[in-house]
């Protein structure tokens, strides 16, 4: 097998974006009435593997995190995305059993370490060697160092560039969580920045040149996520093509990511704004419902859902409210859909 994962022809098709696709709000007067589906387990990798259930098996590629910190993961649920793939959680040092199970199932061709052995240890990387006839770790020196050989797998400037790079920080989760959607429904990288740097860097800025970003950029989040600086000089590289998908909080930044990238979907997904694990898995599902049209992901609070969420949902009226984790995690008020 290439070192280089290749783009599958779903991939492919996905890559023709809409940007911009903001649905006028339904009459307040329809009544709505969604089902609503809650996909959790009895702890992060359980709700993973729950999560992971609702793939084929037989799968092409499978990506591998841990479940016990996010920078290493975050770019990694838009490209398991990109390429229709689940994404399973394990510790550091072990596979969980119900892991192990799934990955039996999903009998996937290849795997995908994302991190470094100081996160995913090589125990666990010759555990799962006996589970996929080839196991790749994808690692660098640092989380945007990974972030940057993640995105590699999927992009190339020549055989495969994206159109349009969405861009977050790597010091914190939620925006790139509601990002990882959009990444991995549209085939756009999520590159991870130091969002308090006073400029873009030059290690982003070969990576965007190296895999052949084509028209602009999108940032997630406000100035106190990304900076002006890294903003301008984004603006240097895509001149007039570069626009912020943002709101004064971490629930109304997913919602506005859904304003900008959304149009009319079935299927809405929420998740914990306090913890990155269940969107991180619920990424790749997310961005593969409703025969491949997706559906928006959003960041709500344990036991309600925040006004600027509740507002789109209640415009768009989904068919179906999936949520993602449990009841320690999203109370049945949120199933409720109880506002905050």
């Amino acid at each position: 097998m290439s070192k280089r994962l290749t783009l599958t022809i779903a991939a492919a098709a996905a890559a023709t974006a809409l940007l911009f696709t903001g649905l006028a709000p339904a009459n307040a007067a329809d009544p709505w009435d969604p089902a609503i589906e809650r996909i959790g387990g009895s702890d992060r990798y359980d709700t993973a593997v729950k999560i992971s259930k609702k793939f084929p098996a037989n799968i092409g590629y499978l990506f591998i995190a841990t479940g016990e910190a996010f920078p290493d993961a975050l770019g990694a649920s838009a490209v398991a995305g990109h390429f229709g793939s689940p994404l399973l959680l394990v510790t550091r040092t072990s596979v969980p059993a119900n892991v192990v199970t799934e990955i039996n199932r999903l009998n996937p061709d290849a795997i995908v370490i994302v991190g470094g052995t100081g996160v995913i240890s090589n125990a666990v990387q010759t555990k799962l060697a006996t589970l996929a006839p080839v196991v790749t770790r994808v690692a660098g020196s640092d989380r945007y160092a990974t972030n940057r050989k993640t995105n590699e797998l999927a992009y190339d400037a020549v055989g495969n560039p994206p159109s349009l790079a969405l861009v977050a920080t790597g010091r914190d989760y939620p925006d790139a969580l509601a990002a990882g959607v959009v990444g991995g429904l549209r085939s756009y990288p999520v590159v991870l920045v130091n969002g308090s740097a006073a400029a873009l860097d030059a290690a982003t800025k070969t990576h965007l040149a190296d895999i052949g970003v084509q028209n602009g950029a999108g940032i997630i989040g406000g100035t106190g996520s990304v900076s002006t600086g890294i903003e301008n000089g984004l603006t240097t590289l895509f001149p007039g093509n570069v626009f912020r998908a943002s709101g004064p909080d971490r629930f109304a930044t997913s919602a506005k990511v859904r304003d900008i990238f959304f149009a009319a979907h079935d299927t809405a997904f929420l998740a914990t704004g306090a913890g990155f694990a269940d969107a991180l898995a619920g990424g790749p599902l997310a961005a593969s419902v409703d025969g491949g049209l997706g559906g928006p992901l959003y960041l709500v609070q344990k036991n309600c859902i925040p006004a600027p969420v509740l507002t789109r949902l209640q415009a768009d009226q989904p068919s179906k409210v999936v949520l993602l984790g449990g009841t320690g995690t999203l109370t049945a008020d949120v199933a409720n859909l109880k506002p905050c």
